[in-house]
């Protein structure tokens, strides 16, 4: 396990699952955000894993 989390594919793994965790919780309290804001950060929520996983699938076609 510690392997998988020492290649960049991995880290990246971690750090985007740290994002959207940070961007889950500032959703889940939302009561002050404009209607706006919460459109932004759910529009980064669906766009950021698309975005991470075409660096993913380009991490892993260079490993080849």
């Amino acid at each position: 396990m510690g392997y998988v989390f020492s290649t960049p594919a991995g880290l990246l793994t971690l750090f985007a699952l740290g994002i959207e965790a940070v961007v889950g919780l500032i959703l889940s309290a939302s009561n002050g955000l404009s209607e706006i804001h919460k459109d932004v950060l759910v529009s980064f929520t669906v766009a950021f894993p698309v975005v991470i996983l075409c660096i993913l699938w380009v991490l892993l076609v260079r490993a080849d």
